[in-house]
């Protein structure tokens, strides 16, 4: 998985030269990256990655730098675990009284 997603990721940058672009992965594929491209990180079952978080990452002289980790947007600090409420749902009991802000 981590061979495929920093091939992708180089293609990516290399086609886009430049640019600022925005890739969207899963957690899992999230971690194994950053703790691959800096490995001081720790291991990346240990690396935080919330729901709706965005990691900054850079090209730089044919090396990925990472610049931030788990990094969540203004004004969504503090918003509902959508998964939980989701599974909440999904199991058929009546849904919490949440509000969600349009970002």
């Amino acid at each position: 998985m981590l061979d495929r997603a920093v091939a992708g990721l180089t293609d990516i940058a290399r086609r886009h030269r430049g640019a600022t672009v925005v890739v969207v992965s899963h957690d899992a594929v999230n971690r194994q990256v950053l703790a691959a491209f800096r490995p001081e990180l720790g291991e990346p079952d240990t690396l935080p990655q919330d729901n709706g978080c965005f990691n900054t990452l850079e090209w730089r002289d044919g090396t990925w730098v990472v610049l931030d980790v788990n990094e969540i947007p203004p004004g969504c600090e503090g918003q509902p675990d959508r998964p939980a409420a989701a599974r909440q749902a999904s199991r058929n009991e009546p849904p919490r009284q949440t509000r969600h802000r349009r970002h």
